[in-house]
């Protein structure tokens, strides 16, 4: 069978005509909306793999933070108060490292409003700061890395768009594999290889060390030596 060339959309697709297609793709994959729905979400999802790696991944981002500044004894942590999912990542984190031994001073925001001013005062009490990926400072991860650079502070932040922004390093996601992973299992069920009830929930196999060398030089910092210990 000739395959048909893919034909990318090059016009606006109006919400409600999304949303109608969504589900129909979700029924011909055997969705069951009795059990589950489609919502809307900031950070779209999809089924059959997670990018929630909150345990391993917080553990390991607090531990590379901690590699970059090892004799720090307060670590700061800056995230909006109303965000569920920032607040679980902070509070695993702040455990984290007060395990290590580590201080640590948390400060929240409820807007983008609050950034520059909670983030000017927190810079000048800590020796670190771990961001979690969080909607109201990625939007703000220019002016938190102006601050942290002007007061020599490294970010290590929850994503790799936040450390391109204004972070120094990250050990996280890398989404474009966690899609290729996501497309795999698709593909399984497209072929009637697997139902998606049959499927496990996978979360990403691959996490990335990303450094942002510019930050990295603007904090006399080596980027060569900021690495993820196994």
């Amino acid at each position: 069978q000739k395959m048909e060339p893919i034909r990318p959309l090059t016009e606006i697709i109006p919400k409600e005509q999304q949303i109608t297609l969504a589900k129909k793709l979700m029924q011909l994959m055997g969705f069951d909306f009795e059990q589950g729905r489609l919502d809307e979400s900031a950070h779209p999802a999809c089924m059959g793999t997670s990018s929630d790696v909150r345990i391993t991944n917080r553990y390991d981002q607090t531990n590379l933070l901690l590699s970059i500044v090892p004799k720090a004894k307060k670590i700061g942590m800056i995230y909006n108060s109303s965000e569920e999912n920032s607040v679980i990542q902070a509070d695993l984190a702040k455990k984290a490292l007060e395990k290590a031994g580590v201080d640590v001073k948390v400060a929240t925001v409820t807007s983008t409003n609050d950034v520059q001013q909670v983030m000017t005062s927190l810079v000048k009490d800590v020796d670190g700061i771990y961001i979690p990926t969080d909607n109201t400072l990625a939007n703000t991860m220019e002016t938190v890395g102006e601050i942290a650079k002007s007061n020599k502070i490294p970010v290590v932040a929850g994503s790799t768009e936040q450390v391109e922004v204004g972070g120094l390093a990250t050990y996280g996601i890398d989404y474009n594999e966690l899609g290729r992973q996501t497309g795999k299992l698709a593909v399984k069920i497209l072929k009637g290889e697997a139902k998606p009830g049959d499927l496990a929930i996978e979360t990403s196999k691959n996490l990335k060390l990303v450094v942002n060398e510019d930050m990295a030089k603007a904090l006399d910092i080596d980027p060569a030596s900021i690495k993820v210990e196994k």
